[in-house]
């Protein structure tokens, strides 16, 4: 587990730095619909990952043992996780997991006092019977903002029918799209993604990016084929809900809040049409590149285990056999793509000398699995014992 989160947190470190430093060049290419896509490949791939590791994990052999005379026999000692480790990494996710759940119950029950509104005639003309979504009124919110997960909902603040009617079905538009999307769905999953790399700042810093460009995405959706005095508009009230907004919950999408107001405005202004097929061709670039990489730290030194296939074993040396030592050899070894082992090397040996040419020179037949990419650092413990 802890090689796993080590690997994982360098490769979804390196995939959020690409994102931060190229975020504009792509969302002038693809729009802010698109880039939102590339954001939410995030925690899908680390998803991935987490289910790869439950059914394969990497953690479960440190050393082969190969015991010989007179009987041949090889075993697998399990390795032992690094508690200190894995109790504080632990902690640390339990303490993000409790603190953001916190949070937002207490967020929920603020707006447990909401009135449902009967009867919204707008919503019916945006969306079918299947996914309208009801709406509430609140005296504790200063935005509208849509809240849940599985369902979601829209609330209003009391003032909301202050607005004009443009200025009304602009909002209900933008929020509407945050709840057919399931953005809140998506926020959830990423959350999970940052109590898992509670330690990583850059990934903290990449879910902020990720709201961000949640929320552009939103208005690039209800400014389509749009007017400039629309969008006039829209951009007027965004400012208004931003200047006014407060904080809310990790996983609430408020109209004004969240956001880079320069960035949004700007964004808001202009028209980038989403280009579908770019958009596929930097997706997969984007999973290729995070797979890549992690198959390259993968086959490094971070605890992965060459599976041998073909097993050479060592002869017993007669003078050892004659004074009755015994003893073992622990070997570091690499395996190259056609599956033999190279850079054979004594790690060390306990009991006599005599047993490390035999171990040497027998191991250097061995056959492994062929990996992707040659695999370093492994270790083997080659051991003699007599028959009692």
């Amino acid at each position: 587990m802890i090689e796993w989160l080590f690997q994982q947190s360098l490769v979804t470190t390196f995939f959020v730095v690409c994102l931060l430093l190229f975020r504009r060049p792509i969302r002038a290419q693809i729009g802010a619909i698109g880039l939102y896509k590339i954001w939410c490949l995030i925690p899908l791939l680390v998803a991935g990952s987490l289910v790869f590791l439950i059914y394969h994990p990497t953690d479960r052999v440190t050393f082969s043992s190969l015991i010989t005379e007179p009987y041949l026999y090889s075993h697998q000692v399990i390795s032992q996780y690094n508690t200190p480790f894995l109790l504080f990494w632990t902690t640390g996710a339990l303490i993000v997991l409790c603190a953001i759940s916190l949070l937002h119950f207490r967020f929920l029950r603020m707006l447990s006092t909401a009135s449902y509104l009967k009867g919204v005639c707008f919503l019916r003309n945006i969306a079918s019977e299947r996914t309208r979504v009801p709406v509430y009124i609140s005296n504790k919110i200063d935005q509208p903002m849509s809240v849940g997960i599985l369902r979601p909902k829209i609330f209003i603040p009391n003032t909301f029918s202050q607005l004009p009617h443009k200025q009304q079905s602009l909002i209900f538009e933008h929020e509407w799209v945050h709840c057919n999307r399931r953005d809140g769905l998506w926020n959830a999953i990423f959350l999970i993604t940052l109590c898992i790399f509670w330690f990583s700042p850059i990934i903290w810093w990449g879910y902020l990016c990720f709201r961000n460009e949640q929320e552009l995405s939103c208005d690039s959706y209800v400014l389509k084929g749009k007017t400039v005095k629309t969008r006039a508009v829209y951009a007027n009230m965004f400012l208004k809900y931003a200047s006014s907004a407060s904080t809310i919950s990790f996983s609430v999408m408020g109209y004004g809040s969240g956001t880079r107001v320069k960035e949004r405005i700007l964004n808001i202004k202009s028209e980038i049409h989403f280009n579908k097929t770019l958009l596929r061709i930097i997706a997969t670039m984007a999973v290729l590149i995070f797979l890549f990489t992690g198959v390259l730290l993968q086959n490094s030194h971070l605890g992965v285990i060459a599976e041998p296939i073909h097993q050479v074993s060592p002869v017993y040396p007669s003078q050892a056999a004659e004074l009755g030592l015994v003893g073992e050899v622990e070997l570091t070894f690499s395996v190259e793509t056609d599956g033999s082992v190279s850079d054979i090397e004594v790690a060390k040996y306990m009991g006599s000398s005599l047993f490390v040419p035999q171990a040497v020179s027998s191991f250097s037949l061995w056959i492994y699995k062929k990996p992707i990419a040659k695999i370093r650092n492994q270790r083997i413990i080659i051991a003699f014992e007599l028959a009692r």
